[in-house]
């Protein structure tokens, strides 16, 4: 059985020391499926299927245990960018979340 721990101890030491690992088990414990979310300059330049062979040889020793690995692989930059297009969503989610609760309240309001 693989654990997450592991995983994510044996990728910082083979990674840049700046590197953001996080690593979680998604099958219930039993160390078969995880979501990896790394961001390291380390991949500036790198086409995304050279980092996943990248992770891929690192964990080579543990993916014939691993049914399932979801990357997910950034440059600073690109993470960045995720981050400001996931606020925007959020805000807009937030507006309309706020412009759904005015009408549900103008409903309900007979002075309305």
């Amino acid at each position: 059985m693989v654990l997450a721990e592991e995983l994510e101890a044996k990728l910082k030491n083979n990674l840049a020391a700046e590197a953001v690992v996080r690593v979680v088990d998604k099958s219930g414990g039993c160390g078969s499926s995880f979501d990896l979310f790394i961001v390291s300059d380390e991949f500036d330049k790198v086409p995304l299927l050279k980092r996943h062979r990248k992770i891929h040889d690192m964990l080579e020793d543990e993916m014939p245990s691993i049914h399932a690995l979801t990357m997910k692989l950034y440059t600073v930059a690109q993470y960045e960018k995720v981050k400001e297009k996931e606020e925007a969503v959020k805000e807009d989610m937030q507006s309309l979340v706020g412009k759904d609760a005015d009408a549900a309240a103008n409903q309900n309001d007979p002075s309305a």
